[in-house]
């Protein structure tokens, strides 16, 4: 399996599926990773300023969602 755990300089992918079903892809930079493993946060910096739904820029996303939604989140590693 590869490894889905987010580090700075990945391509980060969110697909827009599980709450409004519409497919749109927002693609980011993963900039920063903070925490320890189990609280890390990760914090992106999207392409053309346009960031998901559920992505905030206070505390951004979980590493452990990154790492376990395969149906939200496409991590290209560096």
């Amino acid at each position: 399996m590869e490894d889905r755990w987010p580090e700075v300089g990945d391509l980060l992918i969110h697909t827009d599926g599980a709450a409004f079903n519409s497919g749109e892809k927002c693609q980011g930079l993963v900039t920063e990773v903070v925490g320890d493993v189990f609280q890390s946060r990760v914090f992106v910096q999207w392409a053309d300023n346009n960031a998901p739904y559920d992505y905030g820029d206070k505390y951004g996303y979980s590493a452990v969602n990154i790492h376990n939604c395969f149906d939200t989140f496409e991590l290209v590693k560096v």
